[in-house]
């Protein structure tokens, strides 16, 4: 997130890797989350995860809340899971299942385009008139 600062956060306890792990919960203030109260969030499983992992999530979600995106991990993607939900739901989505490693959680959030190019009479471009080598 390079323009956003994660500006809320919570914690939740889940079963990571055979154990108890705490979690951050990011909330970015360019997210509609930050805005509304409910919006997208990204669960993404860094490692050992598989599409039956993210199959499981789909499972028994929270009331009120929606599935956004599943990645596919088996055919070498992303271990991401996208809901659409409150914090609150969030918590109860993670707490309410096994992960194969701890998951990053965050909202999703607006991410600027790359900024254009400064014009050609910026002092930022050299201009060459022949080839330097």
């Amino acid at each position: 997130q390079a323009d956003s600062a994660a500006i809320d956060s919570a914690m939740v306890q889940v079963h990571a890797g055979g154990e108890r792990v705490n979690v951050r919960l990011d909330i970015y203030n360019t997210s509609e989350v930050y805005r509304n109260g409910s919006g997208t969030w990204i669960i993404t499983v860094p490692e050992g995860c598989t599409n039956t992992d993210l199959t499981k999530l789909q499972q028994n979600m929270p009331v009120n809340t929606t599935l956004r995106f599943s990645g596919d991990p088996d055919e070498g993607g992303l271990c991401v899971f996208m809901m659409n939900g409150t914090k609150q739901q969030v918590k109860e989505e993670l707490e309410t299942h096994d992960f194969p490693s701890k998951p990053i959680v965050e909202t999703d959030s607006a991410i600027d385009p790359v900024p254009e190019l400064p014009d050609e009479n910026s002092s930022l471009l050299q201009r060459f008139e022949f080839l330097p080598w």
